[in-house]
């Protein structure tokens, strides 16, 4: 735990020195390659269903659709 502050703590402090004024700070230098926004959107969009649909579901489908969304969804997709 110890650990992760520390490495918190050296990005914010990294950041603060880096960020001069609010744009900087707000959209960073808009020189981010297309992978990393990739990455970011997926991270984003991956939070939101974990935080608002998944319970969603849950109450229209019960336990049970979260079972067959979770273990034989993947299933199925896997190749023959």
């Amino acid at each position: 735990m110890v650990l992760y502050a520390l490495v918190i703590l050296f990005f914010v402090v990294r950041g603060a020195i880096k960020a001069k004024i609010i744009s900087d700070y707000a959209v960073g230098n808009i020189g981010f390659p297309s992978w990393v926004v990739g990455l970011s959107l997926a991270a984003s969009m991956t939070s939101a269903a974990t935080f608002v649909i998944n319970p969603g579901f849950i109450a229209l489908s019960g336990v049970s659709g979260i079972i067959s969304m979770a273990v034989v969804l993947p299933l199925a997709a896997l190749p023959r």
